[in-house]
């Protein structure tokens, strides 16, 4: 039996910040290795296709306007076919 594997959408609400990126496990994701993960530059938000438990890991938004920054992160859990949050 085949297990359908889920896509997961990471979005923090940014104001007042005009540069955004996403770092996993406190690593800036490399879009070009991780193809699986995409970044929308619309709305800041982090697409991860067909979770598997590799992508298990703590993401960060960090957001900067280059005299500030600003950080939200979750933990990401993906267990089969079960995934889990913890937003801190």
């Amino acid at each position: 039996m085949r297990s359908k594997r889920k896509k997961v959408i990471l979005k923090f609400s940014i104001f007042f910040f005009n540069q955004t990126y996403w770092k996993k496990d406190d690593q800036i994701i490399d879009y070009r290795v991780a193809q699986r993960a995409f970044q929308n530059n619309m709305d800041n938000s982090l697409t991860i296709s067909g979770t598997i438990s590799l992508d298990t890991g703590k993401y960060t938004c960090v957001a900067t306007n280059g005299l500030d920054e600003d950080e939200a992160s979750a933990q990401l859990v993906v267990q089969g076919n079960k995934i889990f949050f913890n937003i801190s």
